[in-house]
């Protein structure tokens, strides 16, 4: 944000200033000549008087301008743009006009210094280097050609001594990683290297950060980490003499970038500019002023599609929830609006979940300061209510239990938690022990029909996980497998006879092709089914038909007609006990009896298959319901109230009993094959399933399948999907496919025709408040994630207040970026970077490359050099090398 503030505001701020000049900070990258500075500030590089004022924009392409720098006799800035599709050098005249090409490489090539006669550019570029982690060092014409590389293996930062015959230089840099006080094997020192006697030597030779080296006259200033504070100052090193002297004790921030001219240092500090007069080697602020419109401030109107994460289906896949760049929506299946049910820039919506009474979507928010579970109405007819007030911490995908009353979810400690409607509280009921973001973003636990039970993987001691179920009735934790394997992905089975899992039990190593005695262990997994009760027969009992049987007919719910023809169908069995009473209807009687089972043929319905009748008298007298089940020769009763509606008794699930002892030794291996599954999702009657590809594969397909428990038998839902969600009446499913969405049927032969209206998803941007909430973000996953809980000693919250002051003066996300890398840096800690966001990019263009190296010679390219490769290396041949081309050195 322009304009100095201690924090940012909650909408676009508006400033005090007359005719919109601005007192900017987060200006970087300056240089300085006899009269001018020039430096980057949104992205763009500004020239303003030495003395200060108002700033005048030089460059304005697409992306961002970097490291301008003066000509000796401050006529020409060279700097780094990508005006053509790649980062290249460019000059441009001080008062401005059209810039100059100098470089051509598809490397991305960064201005250094000039050299002392005016003529030349020294930069840093990978474009010959052995790998693009390290830049060598090359020497350009000021006028264009063909860059000379400089003799020195490798190189970042450097400078030409004013007599032109030494290179002070440093071969590695951190100034662009997030390490402050970094003490290791990348420390950079400064070498001199003698360009005449092609000699090197370590000047500076010490294990701290040294870098940036800049000549004046016998001294050469630096930046330096080396004092107490350990924070990046400037030094100075007596050529003649040898010293060293400290000139700048910065304590809060470091020095960046500092630049020299012919009679002054320029540097950014804090997001300030200073002037260091050399003949004093005192320094002071510059106050510049900029006049712009601030549009990147601007609130905005924006398709968010491309900013998908966490998804959920409604319970009868009528609709689907959505995150989106911290928003959620929710968009129809056929018919309707997309909605927008939170609109919130500087506050982050997580892990959408719909109640299976549809009422409800359940989510973690941050608008407290902190990620808690929060409740808002699905159709948007009320308020946010925040549930719970835990305080620090993040949490993962709330997992709701069928009755609606429970919420179970992980957090970043591995804590498995429910939060319970009727007591409002949250309880912790286990601890995982091995899990990591991944893991614990995909924990997705299990609840028994009747919301007694939770399945969930549970980690051991031996790295592996077994299969875990929490008793809410007794407030017990059981564990129902040994963790011999590998089990994880438990789901009930909604009817309340089996348990589903998978586990990694199929050992069968390949052999490695290249006869080194080596093994792969790869396709582990089998599908495993426990029945819950030992009075449930196995899914895989053996099965005998007998003569004299009356055989089922056939009823494929797929062939039914569209109206209303009877099925006439003979049942034996019914999954639905204690029903004693005898019902008609048209004169024939239909006996239902106490254990279940009912005789007499009845007309079901083809499209419900619902067969109403009347009740005769007796017990139960009262019209009722009688619909199929999940096998052919069954149906369940349903009573029904006087308005013809179910009943809330019969609605109720029968309770689901689980006899814990001899669990395991229940568990049978479903048919499907060993392989790699993923999404375990149970129907009534089948088990869902995703089979990703199985390792070595060439298809790179993942179909969703279901095994059917009655015929024994693998079919396919899809063909191949990325991810699968089933809703809660285990009819619909949410399908994810190359960053698209489409609900189906949870049966066979679908297609993902239908796509789902995510690209109408639309929000208002404001990036003011959004880029504080981003800061906070990446402030909080430091402190929950860090693997020293200490923080390395870092006082994190002095941290916050300090970059946060800095987050004000933000223009640009390339600034927020900064700012964020200057706050994880103070970690010292490798590994800890920060990337993305929706920063300006320019153009991007390919370019080819002959594995040759040119040099130019009376006005016409020579070929110097040509790559040569192995005989045997097909892979890296240069193309001048190819048969028939007859191209010579």
């Amino acid at each position: 944000m322009l304009g100095l503030a201690s924090s940012l505001p909650a909408a676009e701020p508006t400033p005090q200033i007359v005719h919109g000049r601005i007192d900017a900070r987060l200006m970087r990258e300056p240089a300085v000549s006899a009269r001018q500075i020039a430096f980057v500030y949104a992205g763009d590089i500004w020239i303003v008087p030495k003395t200060g004022g108002t700033a005048v924009r030089l460059s304005s392409p697409r992306g961002e301008e970097e490291f301008p720098r003066f000509s000796p006799d401050g006529s020409i800035i060279a700097f780094s743009a990508d005006y053509d599709g790649n980062l290249d050098i460019y000059t441009m005249p001080a008062t401005g006009g059209l810039p100059r090409r100098l470089t051509h490489h598809g490397a991305a090539d960064r201005v250094l210094n000039w050299y002392p006669d005016g003529k030349s550019i020294l930069f840093a570029s990978g474009m010959t280097s052995p790998s693009y982690r390290f830049n060598q060092l090359f020497r350009v014409s000021a006028q264009g050609g063909l860059p000379e590389r400089l003799p020195v293996p490798y190189g970042e930062f450097g400078a030409i001594s004013p007599d032109g015959r030494t290179l002070a230089y440093t071969p590695i840099s951190v100034d662009f990683r997030t390490w402050k006080r970094y003490r290791g094997g990348m420390n950079p020192d400064i070498w001199f290297f003698d360009l005449e006697k092609l000699t090197a030597r370590n000047v500076t030779h010490n294990d701290a950060n040294d870098s940036d080296p800049m000549w004046h006259g016998g001294t050469l200033y630096f930046l330096s980490d080396r004092d107490a504070y350990k924070r990046d100052n400037l030094w100075a090193y007596d050529t003649k003499a040898g010293t060293f002297r400290q000139v700048t004790a910065f304590k809060d921030y470091d020095i960046h970038f500092p630049s020299i001219g012919p009679s002054d240092l320029v540097f950014e500090n804090g997001g300030r500019l200073y002037v260091l007069d050399l003949a004093t080697e005192k320094y002071h602020e510059v106050q510049i002023e900029v006049v712009t419109d601030r549009a990147t401030l601007k609130p905005r109107q924006e398709n968010v599609a491309g900013y998908l994460h966490s998804a959920g289906i409604s319970p009868t896949g009528k609709r689907a929830v959505f995150e989106a760049r911290g928003d959620l929506f929710t968009v129809p299946a056929e018919h309707g609006f997309v909605r927008n049910l939170t609109r919130s820039s500087g506050v982050a919506e997580r892990y959408p979940a719909w109640s299976p009474d549809g009422k409800w979507i359940a989510y973690f928010s941050d608008r407290s300061g902190e990620y808690e579970l929060t409740l808002r109405p699905a159709d948007q007819r009320g308020a946010e209510q925040p549930l719970t007030t835990l305080g620090p911490g993040f949490r993962y995908r709330p997992c709701w239990s069928p009755d609606s009353r429970k919420i179970a979810f992980i957090d970043k400690a591995m804590r498995v938690q429910v939060y319970d409607f009727d007591t409002k509280r949250t309880t912790v009921i286990d601890r995982e022990l091995w899990q990591y973001h991944g893991g614990l973003s995909a924990f997705r636990p299990s609840w028994s029909a009747d919301s007694r039970w939770l399945a969930y993987p549970g980690d051991l001691d031996n790295r592996q996980s077994a299969i875990v179920l929490y008793d809410f009735k007794l407030h017990r934790r059981h564990q129902v497998t040994a963790g011999f394997y590998d089990d994880s992905e438990p789901v009930f089975d909604p009817d309340g006879k089996y348990l589903y899992f998978k586990s990694s039990r199929s050992f069968h190593p390949t052999y490695s092709e290249l006869g080194d005695d080596s093994w792969i262990y790869a396709n582990l997994d089998r599908l495993i089914a426990v029945p819950l009760r030992k009075d449930v027969a196995s899914p895989l009992a053996a099965r005998n038909d007998e003569e004299g049987e009356k055989k089922e007919e056939k009823n494929d719910g797929d062939k039914e007609k569209k109206n209303d023809v009877a099925s006439s169908l003979q049942f034996s069995a019914v999954d639905d006990p204690g029903a004693d009473e005898a019902l008609t209807r048209e004169g024939r009687e239909t006996a239902v009896q106490p254990e279940g089972a009912f005789t007499g043929p009845e007309q079901f319905k083809a499209r419900s298959g619902l067969l109403p009748l009347p009740a005769g008298e007796g017990p139960g007298a009262g019209p009722v319901d009688l619909k199929r089940g999940s096998r052919k020769d069954t149906a369940k009763k349903t009573a029904r109230s006087k308005d013809g509606k179910p009943s809330e008794k019969e609605k109720k699930p029968k309770p689901v009993e689980i006899d814990l002892a001899d669990f395991e030794r229940r568990a049978v291996v479903l048919p499907p094959k060993a392989g790699r599954y993923a999404n375990l999702e149970a129907a009534p009657g089948k088990l869902i399933y995703r089979r990703l590809p199985r390792a070595g594969a060439q298809d790179g397909k993942s179909p969703v399948l279901f095994w059917d428990l009655d015929k024994r038998e693998e079919k396919t839902i899809v063909d191949d999907a990325d991810d699968s969600t089933l809703s809660a009446d285990h009819q619909k499913l949410l399908v994810r496919k190359d960053g698209r969405y489409s609900i189906i049927e949870a049966k066979e032969g679908q297609k993902l025709d239908k796509k789902l209206a995510t690209s109408d998803f639309e929000t208002t941007i404001d990036p003011v408040a959004e880029w504080r909430q981003i800061f906070t973000d990446a402030w909080r996953l430091e402190r929950d994630y860090f693997y020293d809980p200490g923080l390395h000693g870092v006082d994190w919250n002095a941290m916050r207040r300090r970059y946060g002051q800095l987050l004000a003066d933000a223009v640009t996300r390339w600034d927020v970026n900064y700012v964020i890398g200057e706050l994880i840096a103070e970690l010292n800690s490798s590994h800890t970077y920060r990337s993305g966001g929706d920063v300006e990019t320019g153009p991007q263009r390919g370019v080819g490359y002959l594995g040759a190296d040119f040099a130019l010679e009376h006005g016409a390219y020579r070929i110097k050099h040509i790559i040569e490769d192995a005989p045997w290396d097909l892979e890296v041949r240069s193309p001048l090398r190819q048969s028939g081309t007859n191209v010579v050195k």
